[in-house]
């Protein structure tokens, strides 16, 4: 183990909480055992981890044999807690290169997310697509960064194990799609229920901002279907993260 960072290595670490330091310096931060022990498992590559950095009471034999092969900083408690994001970290974290899973091989089941603000919600729902299995995921610009502390949270991991696309033109991606055969679901309370008669070969299912939907632009195309969640109450809406969770269920199934 090591205490040997500098001040100007600890000022950028610290930085890392904002986009825009997470932007310019092409690194993000995550913190404790389980997302350290995800990453580690995933198929993205150890030479992306460029810090690992531990609290000086940090005590975790199984994680630490796992990481034996870095070299682990450590720092005192005001320190290391400077650095993270949460209000009672766990005495560990990474600082790991912005690399994503990026796949070619051919899709048959996209989730596309247009403008989903919430970094909480979006981090559900990668994590809803890694558990059905989701082939790929498309994130439209303007929508939350994946790499959010609160995101990276909220996928428990998943964020590691997924092919995503981010700051995606989704209006000409989903017309490039369709055109290549796929079937296009568009979200909308204006929609259809889905029935439970619906078979697709490959699909994309797209879900839009929690406040407006998807856009316009998008839902105007004739080529694509409407649907909705049927509802059996007076209730407006439901979270776009739980709409999520109850439609790519019922994808998963409706794939030949």
């Amino acid at each position: 183990m090591s205490d040997t960072l500098t001040n100007n290595e600890l000022k950028l670490i610290g930085s890392l909480q904002n986009k825009k330091f997470r932007d310019i310096n092409n690194l993000y931060v995550i913190e404790g055992e389980h997302l350290i022990d995800e990453y580690l498992k995933s198929d993205l590559p150890n030479e992306n981890v460029k810090y690992i950095i531990a609290r000086n009471d940090y005590q975790n034999y199984d994680l630490e044999e796992k990481v034996a092969g870095f070299n682990i900083h450590t720092l005192n408690r005001a320190k290391f807690d400077k650095l993270c994001d949460t209000k009672s970290p766990q005495g560990i974290l990474a600082v790991i290169e912005k690399k994503m899973i990026y796949s070619n091989e051919q899709n048959r089941f996209v989730v596309a997310l247009e403008n989903i603000n919430d970094p909480g919600n979006l981090g559900t729902i990668l994590r809803t697509c890694y558990w059905f299995g989701v082939d790929k995921v498309l994130i439209s610009e303007n929508s939350a960064d994946i790499f959010n502390p609160k995101t990276i949270r909220s996928t428990q991991g998943s964020l590691f194990h997924l092919s995503i696309e981010t700051d995606v033109n989704l209006k000409t991606k989903l017309e490039s799609l369709s055109k290549s055969g796929f079937d296009v679901y568009v979200t909308s309370l204006d929609g259809k229920p889905l029935g439970t008669g619906v078979k697709t070969d490959k699909c994309v299912l797209v879900f839009g901002n929690e406040a407006n939907g998807v856009s316009y632009d998008i839902q105007e195309n004739k080529d694509y279907r409407q649907i909705k969640i049927e509802s059996y109450t007076e209730c407006e809406s439901l979270n776009v993260a739980v709409s999520a969770g109850i439609l790519i269920s019922d994808f998963r199934r409706a794939l030949r």
